[in-house]
């Protein structure tokens, strides 16, 4: 086997070293890499003439080209690649010379006009516009080929030169924008929405490595931007020539300060958090020497190699002692280990291919999915830690009120820094327990949403492939009425399919938007009650499906009610209980249950509106009903429960709308709670004063 291992690799390397012969490139329609087809000649020092090359003198010094995507990595010579290429039609054709990468300092391509002349078209960094063809990534030349063989020069002049050029037809160009678009538009999303997760963490439990990842995560997506050449559509070329230069060297920088924090080596490994801050301090010198230098110089490249590589170590020894630190060292290798295949590409030890491409990027979101995760589980942890310690708190406060009478002044200070502790957590524990329903909810309108894009991605790419069809039907003068007649019995489905899909997304997104403004800005003003009952329905109804369950409004057409209060605070009440329901109605693993929101008048006619919540589980035991709006009260204690839900629904619901709830004990099965909201708060609180 050993030797069988062997005799494949060296089979390998010598079809990888193997020169391919430089014959003429066909103009085929389809994309096609050239590198492989090209003969090379280096420059060392620049000094050889452009006159010297298109005149043939140094035609003898060309060779062929050493693999299928040459590269040369931090020089300061000049690259010349020769090659011809075949029209074979009897008539001129157009095609489209792609370059892979979009950081050069100056290109120069050279085409015979087939009279012993050339046409010269250059692209030199700090031009006042992007000379080149086509609003794409990297440059782009456009050739008009006429019949028999063109000759071209591509001249190359940076530190990093690759020849891994496609030739292409417009169409086949089409095609790959249109995938390229696709693809890092899903990729950018993602890590927008992974950057605005821990920002979220970060401002609402303050603590953590979450607004260090938010700062990392916002890098690399532009890091990512900045190196597949993105900054060239959107920013003027002086200063896209120097996007590179901003934003890798402070990503170096964001990582590290994310992995100090993540893993907490300030209080577990104090020493281990001494050098990573000393390499901080190498890394930003090291991007003014790359600002001066206005290259990547080894010194920087160094600094970034050596520091990943003492994380990951700290990492891996940490592993025994923290289980937090695996996660880390998964995605910390992830995105490292695509890092130096990027690298290793641009070095020219792999193609310079699209593939390559998207494997990089897929594999550095897939490494800051993981370190998400990783995070989330360290505020797990810390929240758990917050519970042990209330826990204990609560102990010695029960064993401060056993003691002896003689005791109590003396214990007086010490209970009254132990309430102030108590409070405090109280105070963090219900901001992690309205974050917990949020992600609840984030997550559930994610997946919802997922279904109806995909069935418009799939329509509309149904329907481009037939339109395509029959458009090429039509020029070319063989269409049939029966393939028109099919084409619009396909295409009126699908674009009923995608309209239907699409407004399906948008309500979905319009209700998550409206739940999360309210309970973001939580400010009084008059709203349409039954707007609110279903928004908040609408966005819960991801998460209930996913539970196995459902849920149902009734009474809302019915009951054209205007309230005048906090319509943040009534979706926050709302949210909780229903949440409630689905952890405590049902026993684990249960499905099929139906949770019933009802809108009714006030039974007395008055200025109130009723609303009931209602499951159809197995219900609230009589002997901890009158426990259940006490703080810190469950019955899931050690499995995730906390015993604020339902205290801070009874909060908001008598001090912030001015109303009342109670658990009405005449519902007939399950659980049901009984919601008494004033049509006005201003009316209710007035009244309130009065009475006082």
């Amino acid at each position: 086997m050993r030797r069988l291992i062997l005799t494949f690799l060296s089979l390998l390397l010598l079809a990888w070293t193997v020169p391919a012969a430089a014959t003429p490139i066909p103009a085929a329609p389809e994309a096609q890499p050239i590198g492989g087809m090209l003969e090379l000649l280096t420059d060392p020092d620049g000094s050889i003439p452009a006159a010297q090359i298109l005149s043939g003198e140094r035609d003898g010094s060309f060779r062929p080209s050493p693999g299928p995507a040459p590269s040369f990595s931090r020089n300061t010579a000049v690259h010349w690649g020769r090659f011809t290429i075949r029209n074979e039609a009897d008539h001129a054709v157009e095609r489209l010379l792609v370059l892979p990468q979009p950081y050069y300092r100056d290109i120069r391509l050279y085409q015979s006009d087939g009279a012993g002349g050339w046409r010269e078209r250059s692209l030199v960094m700090g031009d006042a516009e992007r000379q080149v063809d086509d609003s794409y990534r990297t440059p782009v030349f456009r050739l008009l080929l006429p019949p028999g063989d063109s000759r071209f020069y591509l001249r190359i002049d940076y530190h990093f030169v690759s020849f891994a050029l496609t030739l292409r037809s417009a169409d086949a160009h089409g095609d790959v924008k249109a995938t390229e678009g696709t693809f890092y538009g899903v990729v950018f999303g993602a890590m927008v929405i992974l950057s605005l997760y821990p920002l979220a963490l970060g401002m609402f439990v303050r603590e953590g490595p979450a607004i260090p990842l938010f700062v990392f995560c916002a890098l690399d997506s532009l890091t990512m931007f900045v190196n597949i050449g993105y900054p060239w559509l959107v920013l003027p070329p002086a200063v896209a020539s120097y996007a590179w230069f901003v934003v890798v060297p402070y990503s170096v920088i964001a990582v590290l300060d994310f992995s100090r924090s993540y893993l907490q080596l300030k209080e577990k490994a104090p020493l281990a958090n001494k050098v990573i801050i000393g390499f901080e301090i190498a890394a930003f010198i090291s991007a003014l020497i790359i600002y001066a230098a206005n290259h990547m110089t080894g010194v920087a490249q160094l600094v970034g190699i050596s520091a990943y590589i003492y994380c990951a170590g700290v990492a891996a020894f940490l592993v025994f002692r923290q289980r937090e630190a695996l996660l880390y060292l998964v995605g910390f290798l992830l995105l490292t280990g695509f890092g130096i295949v990027y690298g290793l590409t641009m070095a020219g030890l792999f193609p310079m291919t699209q593939g390559m491409l998207y494997t990089v990027a897929f594999g550095r979101t897939l490494g800051v999915v993981v370190l998400t995760f990783g995070v989330a589980y360290v505020i797990g942890q810390k929240r758990e830690e917050r519970m042990a310690a209330l826990a204990r708190s609560e102990a010695a406060l029960r064993e401060a009120k056993e003691g002896l009478e003689d005791r109590v002044r003396e214990r007086t200070t010490e209970l009254a820094r132990t309430l102030r502790t108590l409070r405090e957590s109280q105070d963090a524990l219900v901001q992690s327990e309205k974050m917990a329903a949020l992600g609840q909810l984030v997550a559930g309108v994610a997946h919802e949403i997922n279904t109806p894009v995909g069935v418009v991605v799939t329509a509309s790419s149904h329907l481009l492939e037939q339109t395509r069809t029959v458009q090429g039907s039509l020029t070319g003068g063989t269409l049939r009425r029966s393939e028109l007649t099919e084409y619009f019995e396909q295409a009126v489905p699908a674009c009923e399919a995608v309209l239907a899909n699409a407004s399906r997304a948008a309500s979905l997104v319009q209700s998550f938007k409206n739940v999360a403004a309210d309970q973001s800005a939580d400010e009084r003003r008059r709203f349409p009650l039954g707007d609110v009952v279903s928004e908040v329905v609408l966005s819960l109804s991801p998460h209930l499906r996913a539970c196995g369950h459902r849920i149902q409004v009734l009474g809302a057409a019915g009951l054209p009610v205007e309230l005048d209060s906090h319509p943040g605070a009534l979706t926050q009440v709302l949210t909780n209980l229903v949440m409630n329901a689905t952890q405590h109605a049902y026993a684990d693993g249960q499905t099929g249950g139906t949770i019933t929101v009802e809108l009714v008048p006030s039974p007395e006619g008055g200025a109130e509106v009723e609303i009931r919540v209602s499951d159809d589980g197995r219900g609230v035991p009589e002997a901890i009903r009158p426990k259940i709006f006490d703080p810190f009260f469950t019955t899931r204690r050690g499995r995730g429960g906390t015993g604020l839900g339902l205290h801070i629904v009874h909060n908001l619901m008598t001090k912030t709308l001015g109303g009342s709830i109670r658990l009405d004990p005449s519902a007939p099965a399950g659980t049901r709670f009984v919601l008494r909201l004033p049509l006005s708060l201003g009316e209710t609180r007035e009244a309130a004063e009065a009475a006082v």
